[in-house]
């Protein structure tokens, strides 16, 4: 007998207001209807009134948490747009944030799933070390959110010697901390039992559904845009595509550890 749990739109749960309608049999969620119009806020209205330069400032607000993706996509398409290339350096400090803004973004989406599936003291460890990693973000930017270091033609500031070194001692603490969790989320029971054969989704459906990320990549799809389609300096770092063929909520997490990793060897 299948029976509707509505979950939001507003839930401690949700970063913000959505709803959720679950259709549930027995402990199997068969189908889920989504409503995400809750905060809609015109940005794509608001941007035909403002100049390029203008415009960054609210691409940057779309997401406080991928912030630095936003503002990295839309400069790229309008320095092409104007035919002005940032220089090498400036490419590669881009890099440099952007797989810091990864590196805090997939520890806050692993300490919010140790969360909700009770482990609330591996969530805490997981968000004391994304501290270092906020911290670093700070240091380069200015800023912990909004970072505001992208600029059409550039970045706002350089790295210095200093500064650099601080980020690589950083980064070898985040790294044996990650190992650390790495090796519990692979081998805990609790972990385990609530994440594997959880929430499956198969290569083939995540192809139909144009699943995209971690997602896909937990899926067995090998795609991961910075490999396919290279922008700024990736094509010239290599690293490897990190995969998962499970199609389950443990290789989302597995995905996202190992990723973390890499992120930081390149």
């Amino acid at each position: 007998m299948a029976f509707y749990l509505p979950v939001g739109p507003q839930h401690p749960i949700h970063p913000e207001a959505i709803l959720l309608k679950f259709k549930v049999e027995g402990e199997q969620v068969v189908d889920v209807d989504i409503d995400a119009s809750y905060v809609h806020r015109g940005i794509e209205k608001a941007l035909e009134y403002k100049t390029y330069t203008q415009g960054l400032y609210l691409i940057e607000r779309i997401c406080g948490i991928c912030n630095v993706a936003h503002s990295t996509c839309y400069v790229i398409n309008i320095e092409e747009l104007i035919g002005k290339e940032a220089p090498p350096r400036a490419q590669y400090l881009r890099l440099v944030l952007e797989e810091l803004a990864r590196i805090h973004s997939h520890l806050l989406w692993l300490g919010l799933a140790a969360h909700l599936i009770g482990f609330e003291s591996l969530f805490m460890l997981i968000f004391r070390d994304r501290e270092l990693v906020m911290d670093l973000i700070e240091a380069m930017t200015g800023n912990r959110v909004v970072t505001a270091y992208n600029v059409i033609g550039g970045v706002r500031r350089d790295l210095d010697d200093a500064l650099a070194y601080k980020i690589r001692r950083a980064l070898e603490r985040v790294r044996e901390r990650t190992r650390y969790y790495r090796k519990v989320l692979m081998e805990d029971p609790t972990v385990r039992a609530r994440t594997v054969d959880v929430g499956y989704l198969s290569t083939s459906e995540a192809r139909e559904l144009l699943a995209v990320g971690p997602v896909a990549r937990a899926s067995n799809v090998k795609y991961d845009i910075r490999a396919d389609d290279p922008y700024i300096a990736h094509d010239e770092v290599p690293f490897n595509v990190v995969v998962y063929d499970t199609c389950d909520v443990w290789g989302r997490v597995m995905v996202r550890v190992d990723e973390v990793l890499e992120a930081i060897d390149m």
